[in-house]
């Protein structure tokens, strides 16, 4: 009992003494979140700062590459209306591919040109091509015109991408024809008459044997992702094509392809000629993609695709675009 009540009155004696510390000790913990609160705002707005520095500086960067570098407008042979078009994509300036091609092709020299898919590819053959029509006046008004231009796709979706780049930069008449649609509207479209004709090397033979497409007018062919036509089994059916051109009929021939397998350099031997220029911006590097791409993969069952789909769409593309690539229309 005696011990008892010792421990009791220590008790007393000590509490105090402990809620005092505690009472000091939150105090200054207190007063520290309130000082690193008060801190806090400043740096977040230097961060602020920095950002906005940062964004100035690559604006600045991209004005000064629009003017003065390389692939600034005024390098090139591009009228005042294709730059306006131009700055309304916004695009201020010409990307590699583009401006190492441009003037090969405007000169009319045969080109294989190699770069990483998703470089500006398209634009590189399109926008030469359509300046050199409208500079030497080779278009015309009359119903029923042959094609100035030929541009082979592997796919459908490929084809739209490429006739919408050339509709972007020029208002020539562009003709997309491609399989699985039907017949009556693409003939009617030809019939009229056209300037460039962009499509599937299936569907162009459907039209060269109903005689309804013909190539005696041709000042350019184009074979784009000429890679990928091999994977397609299109290499019969281009040579095929090629061989329609009347061999009286002067034009260049373009490549353009991620890579160059061996049948594409055998036929550049036999179709294109001797003084071609090779433009390669890959070299032995082994990624044939775009540098600012990420590739990710992942196992799914088939079941559950759909709704991994619909969640990967949610995590990655945020408030952005999306494209899915797919092997049937299925």
């Amino acid at each position: 009992m005696a011990n008892s009540s010792k421990d009791s009155k220590k008790r007393k004696v000590e509490e105090p003494e402990i809620k005092e510390k505690k009472h000091k000790l939150e105090n200054g913990v207190s007063k520290k979140l309130d000082q690193e609160e008060e801190e806090l705002p400043e740096a977040i707005q230097e961060e602020e700062y920095e950002e906005v520095d940062s964004d100035e500086e690559a604006k600045k960067a991209a004005k000064e590459a629009a003017e003065n570098g390389p692939g600034a407008f005024s390098n090139f042979r591009i009228s005042p209306e294709a730059v306006e078009l131009l700055t309304k994509r916004n695009v201020n300036y010409l990307f590699p591919v583009q401006y190492e091609t441009f003037d090969y092709i405007f000169d009319g020299q045969d080109v294989i040109a190699r770069a990483r898919t998703g470089t500006g590819k398209t634009l590189s053959f399109a926008l030469p091509i359509c300046e050199k029509i409208k500079a030497e006046k080779l278009s015309s008004k009359e119903r029923g015109r042959n094609p100035i231009a030929l541009i082979m796709a592997p796919t459908r979706e490929l084809a739209i991408q490429v006739s919408t780049d050339f509709s972007s930069v020029s208002p020539l008449v562009v003709v997309n024809i491609y399989g699985g649609t039907g017949y009556d509207t693409q003939e009617n479209l030809l019939r009229k008459g056209v300037d460039i004709v962009v499509g599937t090397p299936g569907r162009i033979i459907d039209w060269l044997n109903r005689k309804v497409l013909k190539l005696d007018s041709l000042k350019f062919v184009v074979l784009d992702e000429a890679d990928q036509m091999l994977n397609f089994g299109f290499q019969d059916d281009i040579e095929k094509i090629l061989s329609c051109i009347p061999a009286t009929q002067s034009h260049q021939t373009c490549l353009f392809s991620a890579t160059i397998p061996n049948w594409v350099n055998k036929m550049a031997q036999k179709y294109l000629r001797k003084d071609q220029v090779t433009i390669d911006l890959i070299g032995d590097e082994k990624v044939k993609s775009n540098e600012n791409l990420s590739h990710l993969a992942i196992q799914c069952p088939r079941p559950v695709v759909g709704d991994a789909l619909g969640n990967l769409v949610k995590v990655y593309a945020g408030e952005g675009r999306v494209i899915i690539f797919v092997n049937t229309k299925k």
